[in-house]
């Protein structure tokens, strides 16, 4: 259901007017990233930041999801394999 909003909101909404982010594209190696695409959409020039962050879970999947042998098997295939990957 997710996703099909999501492609419904894309063809709705006009590119110029609207931005695009996701973590692994845009914050995950560096939050800069993203920032830096915020200010663009609304014009403003980014100061110098130094983003304080650090991952959270450094555990592998697997020793922390109960099921993950059911959850890989229900998403083997799919557009959402790759979120079990580290």
């Amino acid at each position: 259901e997710l996703a099909e909003g999501e492609r419904a909101l894309r063809e709705l909404l006009p590119p110029s007017d609207t931005l695009w982010l996701t973590y692994e594209d845009d914050i995950e190696r560096d939050p800069s990233i993203a920032y830096r695409r915020v200010c663009g959409l609304f014009g403003v020039t980014p100061s110098d930041s130094e983003p304080a962050l650090a991952q959270t879970n450094p555990f592998p999947m697997e020793e922390i999801i109960d099921n993950y042998d059911e959850i890989y098997e229900l998403l083997d295939g799919t557009e959402y394999a790759w979120m079990l990957s580290d």
